[in-house]
């Protein structure tokens, strides 16, 4: 959350961050005003502030939230997500060549692939085949923080295919197969 609210304070660029601790919904933004909407309960409007804290009553059903500032709106959804179930793997790349580093992200879901936004740890992640991942740890492990983790993958020149498999205790197993293209 301190990233969030330094790029609120600082960021040129309209955004709105949304996190959920307790009973507390957490908005983080740098638009003139942001419109928030959830379920039954009427809009809020908030005013430019980087931080505002919204309490939550009863469950938490999902909230969306819509920012505007100099004329351009920007929008973000926070949805109810159940119990951590699995490791997603993506990479954030669509060209996937011989020699480049590619991000490859860490998701915790729950049972419908919906983050798990109040999952924080540590997931073990290795590759195999041809190339080489940059965990954070000596026991290649990537940090998660908000259900999200981030590691970057260098791959090899050969052409073949590499395996990145992630896995943490309670939680299914994340695989991702990557061909490399020369």
């Amino acid at each position: 959350m301190a990233a969030e609210l330094f790029r609120a304070r600082y960021g040129d660029e309209p955004f709105v961050s949304l996190f959920v601790t307790g009973r507390d919904l957490h908005v983080f933004s740098n638009c003139e005003t942001v419109r928030l909407e959830r379920g039954d309960v009427p809009a809020v409007d908030l005013q430019e502030a980087p931080h505002n804290i919204v309490k939550l009553e009863g469950a938490f059903t999902g909230v969306r939230a819509e920012g505007v500032r100099n004329g351009a709106t920007v929008r973000k959804e926070l949805r109810p997500w159940g119990e951590a179930a699995a490791v997603m793997i993506s990479i954030d790349e669509t060209e996937v060549e011989s020699g480049r580093t590619v991000a490859v992200d860490l998701t915790i879901c729950d049972d419908a692939g919906t983050p798990v936004r109040d999952w924080n740890g540590q997931v073990r992640a290795e590759a195999e085949g041809d190339g080489q991942l940059f965990p954070y740890t000596d026991a290649s492990e990537v940090e998660i923080s908000r259900g999200e983790g981030r590691t970057y993958l260098q791959l090899g020149r050969s052409g073949k295919e590499v395996v990145i498999r992630s896995r943490t205790d309670g939680l299914a197993d994340g695989s991702l197969s990557i061909r490399i293209e020369n």
